[in-house]
């Protein structure tokens, strides 16, 4: 007969919260609530910010200098969507986690604001859309499009999972790691990647 309590196991969420922010980083403010993705990139969680009380997504990219290339390609986007600087239809970056230990810099930690599906999701699901669901939805890509256009940036990738949506039906676009930015016909600072797809 074990020696161990009934029921002390550990639970998943508990090892997910001791685990995730591992190695430690500096300023982390965050409270985690659930798993919203995985995949061969990494993690994401839904957090708290105990500063704001807002809800985030924090995206733990792992092991991210193994490949130089996805480092380069995924450094690219991070440094692209800082640029953005927020507009209200595109995703933006709230933060980025860096660890105690340089020496140790093999994940990144990502922040950003936190949209809980996509579009592909929702048009898949038996939610019915008004008439008036779908201007709001296509008014807001017009303006993020818009928005793109003005500055010389080709998304590449656009697609309705790559479009976030929360439950007011506002828009976010996502997923910028193979956009393309042009200025005046030539290649500007963010030079063209080799890659076509972004982070999921």
């Amino acid at each position: 007969m074990s020696g161990g309590p009934a029921g002390a196991t550990e639970d998943p969420l508990d090892r997910l919260k001791n685990t995730f922010f591992v190695p430690l980083v500096r300023r982390n403010r965050y409270t985690i609530q659930q798993v919203v993705g995985e995949g061969a990139y990494g993690v994401v969680v839904s957090a708290i910010d105990n500063v704001t009380g807002d809800t985030v997504a924090v995206k733990r990219i792992m092991r991210l200098f193994e490949h130089m290339s996805e480092a380069t390609r995924i450094l690219r986007e991070i440094k692209f969507l800082r640029v953005l600087n927020r507009h209200e239809n595109v995703i933006s970056i709230r933060d980025v986690l860096l660890p105690d230990d340089r020496d140790k810099f093999d994940d990144v930690f990502v922040v950003f604001d936190y949209m809980p599906a996509d579009l592909n999701r929702l048009l898949r699901s038996d939610i019915p859309l008004s008439p008036e669901h779908i201007r709001w939805m296509m008014y807001q890509l017009t303006r993020a499009l818009h928005f793109l256009d003005a500055l010389h940036v080709y998304h590449r990738d656009l697609k309705p999972s790559n479009i976030l949506i929360n439950a007011d039906c506002d828009l976010r676009i996502c997923d910028f790691g193979g956009f393309l930015s042009v200025c005046h016909g030539e290649r500007d600072m963010f030079a063209e990647s080799n890659h076509s797809t972004g982070l999921p």
